[in-house]
């Protein structure tokens, strides 16, 4: 069969590419992101070269396992897509758009969210037996996202003198490198921070190294001014304290958490922006009817989520309304029981519990079982500490407000899935050599052979 050069080095450009786009999500051709436009070109490449070989090709591991799981789920999504199609539904006076209409949404969302899971796997695919192109992924991602720390520290100047809002935005010079605001910036770094260090540990940085990017990022991390970025980071803290080996490494390590958790409230507005949530979230109840579209900064985004997506669970907590129908229910009377209406497209800002009424209770928790899955199988095969936090960092910054159409946390659980070393279905034999072709490693094994005819005794 044809070769198309050397495969190791067609997968490094195919990270690198994913690794860039992935740090800049405001990269955009219209609504849709440039990763987006990038992975679906590459599935269908994929597919065509799958249809050269008739499709008969055996799926490891984690397409089996975790493959089969994202697939139910899908098929349970398209049902309920269809039952909401019962609503009565508000479009925005913006102006017609195909994909916002009703199902048409939900199919595009899913597309967004089959991308993100088809990649996933296919990174760990393909780094499964290549260490040396693994940590060439993580030491890339971790560069990319060092670079843009730094262009949000050259940005400040250029703030100051010329108004221009790069990297960072008025009114508190707030950090959001390469991302349309500051919370989903920082989340983001958390995983470049995780990435580090395991750089670190696999030698992959020295330390000379990981001390100047730690100069870059951690003032930009709290620059970012990020509220869930903060908490996920004691998240992670107290979870490193659990799965620490020794007793001695626990002791320090909550110690860090402590101290850490204790500058955050002394130096840091964390407490006073955190509870000023609070207190708007209470004046809006207590307006009910009575509050205007402009109180507050406007009723939209987090605020008129955490009041409408209740709302919503309460009148559909089995099947949902859909999902993507937020945007397009947002100004329901029944939901907004005498609330502003809005003419924006709106959407809840609350992560991956404002999924909860878009999918419905059982089908969320179903969803939740399946994105800590690469955190269960690391911790079933034992896998060191910094996997483990690795692997947690995508259910992670998705609980604390990260949309499951970026992309970043589909890809560092794919390369973490890589370090679990998987074994393919079949073993190598001098008949299996790989074959590398369109970005893909697949066995000569792995596609079955016709047996030829026996003849006629």
């Amino acid at each position: 069969m044809a070769s198309f050069g050397a495969a190791p080095a067609r997968h490094k450009i195919f990270l690198a590419t994913v690794c860039l786009l992935a740090a800049a999500p405001i990269a955009k051709i219209g609504d849709v992101q440039l990763l987006e436009i990038f992975f679906f070109f590459h599935l269908l490449w994929l597919l065509l070269v799958l249809a050269f070989h008739r499709f008969r090709v055996r799926l490891n591991y984690l397409w089996r396992s975790i493959g089969t799981c994202y697939a139910i789920f899908f098929i349970a999504v398209l049902a309920l897509a269809l039952a909401s199609l019962r609503f009565r539904f508000y479009h925005s006076e913006q102006g017609f758009n195909f994909l916002k209409l009703p199902f048409v949404l939900s199919i595009a969302r899913a597309t967004e969210f089959f991308l993100g899971v088809f990649h996933m796997l296919y990174i760990a695919s393909i780094l499964r037996d290549d260490h040396p192109t693994r940590i060439y992924a993580v030491r890339f991602y971790f560069w990319t996202g060092f670079a843009t720390a730094c262009f949000t520290l050259l940005s400040c100047p250029l703030l100051l003198s010329t108004g221009l809002m790069w990297g960072v935005y008025f009114p508190n010079m707030r950090a959001r490198g390469l991302f349309n605001e500051g919370g989903p910036y920082g989340l983001f770094l958390i995983s470049i921070m995780v990435a580090g260090l395991i750089l670190y540990r696999a030698k992959g940085l020295t330390r000379f190294q990981i001390s100047l990017a730690a100069m870059a990022i951690i003032p930009v991390f709290f620059m970012a001014q990020s509220k869930s970025a903060i908490l996920a980071c004691l998240f992670l803290f107290l979870l490193n304290v659990v799965v620490a080996g020794s007793f001695r490494l626990k002791a320090s390590l909550l110690v860090g958490a402590s101290a850490f958790a204790l500058a955050i409230l002394t130096l840091t507005n964390f407490t006073r922006d955190f509870m000023g949530y609070v207190d708007t979230y209470q004046l809006v109840q207590e307006a009910g009817t009575n509050l205007e579209g402009s109180a507050y900064g406007g009723f939209g985004g987090r605020l008129a989520g955490a009041i409408l997506v209740p709302r919503m669970i309460a009148a559909h907590p089995a099947t949902g309304i859909g999902l993507g129908n937020y945007p397009i229910l947002f100004n329901d009377p029944h939901y907004l029981q005498g609330l502003p209406y809005t003419v924006d497209w709106e959407l809840p800002g609350l992560g991956i519990v404002g999924y909860v009424a878009e999918l419905g209770i059982p089908l969320f928790l179903y969803l939740l079982v399946i994105l800590c899955a690469p955190f269960w199988l690391a911790y079933r095969r034992k896998s060191a500490p910094i996997i483990l936090i690795f692997t947690a960092v995508q259910p992670l910054v998705h609980l604390f407000g990260v949309q499951l159409n970026f992309y970043y946390p589909w890809i560092c659980s794919g390369i973490a899935l890589s370090f679990l070393s998987f074994k393919g279905p079949v073993k190598a034999t001098k008949q299996s050599k790989t074959i590398r072709f369109a970005s893909l490693s697949i066995r000569r094994a792995d596609f079955p052979r016709r047996q030829p005819s026996q003849p006629a005794h």
